[in-house]
């Protein structure tokens, strides 16, 4: 019997920008990314509905995800890289489905975030910050 294709959603980042910290979660922020528990926020559209999750900086293939901190409250965020989003058909086959109709869609953040958790956002702003790209990818 043939093996059934693995479906995942692909995404293609590229993007450095400054974030600002939350005054009130610096603390936090800062033990988290010693620890490297502080991940990115990815959104893409289709249709009227919007679709999100996050990436942690060990999850980026080819590339890094980095967090430098460059004053009291602003870090740069660097991503250069892809990361692959396991589809599970048992739980997403109507994700999958709708993906094999689509091409490549564009990526936005507005934030990275903490683990109590606090949003700090893309130049202080909650607007949508083009990162990269998402495609459905078979392996």
């Amino acid at each position: 019997m043939a093996k059934k294709p693995k479906y995942f959603l692909e995404y293609k980042l590229s993007a450095e920008f400054p974030v600002q910290i939350v005054s009130d979660g610096v603390q936090t922020l800062l033990d988290d990314l010693k620890r490297n528990e502080v991940c990115l926020t990815l959104n893409y559209t289709i249709g009227d509905s919007t679709m999100s999750g996050s990436v942690y900086p060990d999850y980026i293939e080819d590339g890094e995800l980095t967090f430098t901190q460059i004053s009291d409250n602003k870090l740069r965020v660097s991503v250069k890289g892809s990361y692959l989003k396991y589809l599970d058909p048992k739980w997403e086959q109507n994700i999958i489905d709708d993906w094999k109709s689509l091409e490549k869609l564009k990526v936005y953040s507005n934030s990275i975030y903490d683990t109590k958790p606090t949003f700090h956002y893309i130049n202080g702003s909650e607007d949508d910050f083009e990162i990269g790209t998402v495609s459905l990818v078979h392996k």
